[in-house]
Parts: C-alpha cells; sequence; structure tokens
C-alpha cells in the first residue's frame, strides 16, 4: 500500500510537471509487483514518499493554481494537487488501521 501511495503521488507530480507525460497503465502498472522484503525497502518507499510530498509542497508554493494541465483535458494543477492530497489522506489511514491490526499500538506513536 504504501508502494502504491508513492507511485500514484509520483504519477500525479509527473502529470503536472511534465509536457510529454505518459500516463500508466491502470490498473497494473499502480500496484506493485513483489512484496518489500526488509525494513531498508520500507524506509526507502517512506522517504521516497516525503521527498516527493516536499515537491508537490513547491508545486502548490509556485504554481498558478488554476492553470490547466498541459498533458490533460481539464485538470487544473489544484485539481490534481488536491487528488494527490485525498489519496494520501486515504492510504495513510489504511496504513494507520493495518498498523492498529497488527498489533502495533496506537497510530500516534
Amino acid at each position: 500500500m504504501l508502494w502504491h501511495l508513492r507511485f500514484t503521488q509520483r504519477d500525479l507530480l509527473n502529470f503536472v510537471r511534465e509536457k510529454n507525460y505518459t500516463e500508466p497503465n491502470w490498473p497494473a502498472d499502480y500496484w506493485p509487483h513483489t512484496q518489500a522484503a526488509t525494513a531498508e525497502d520500507w524506509q526507502a518507499q517512506v522517504e521516497a514518499v516525503q521527498a516527493d510530498r516536499a515537491e508537490v509542497l513547491k508545486v502548490l508554493d509556485q504554481a498558478d493554481l488554476l492553470a490547466p494541465v498541459a498533458p490533460g483535458k481539464s485538470q487544473t494543477v489544484l485539481r490534481e494537487l488536491l487528488l494527490a492530497a485525498d489519496h494520501a489522506a486515504y492510504h495513510t489511514g489504511q496504513l494507520a488501521l493495518l498498523r492498529r491490526l497488527l498489533g502495533g499500538g496506537d497510530s500516534a506513536s
């Protein structure tokens, strides 16, 4: 799920920033084909999500939010950033629930 969150967040960033954006295949490309094997794999995904989140915030701060996205049909930068935030919130909630169900304790810790 973390991999999917990271991939989709990056894809939305690419969509907003790249004029020659190529859409990945849904749903095959949006879900991992292998399981993360180590704690290092997990940490790398966490760091990638955080780095891309910083990039989302840069776009939010610097872009014309009502500008249309070049490769899109009628999407605006604001719509795509709201979609990224909504998607991240949804899956972060799922990850917190899984942690709790797997005995990881309070989701705030």
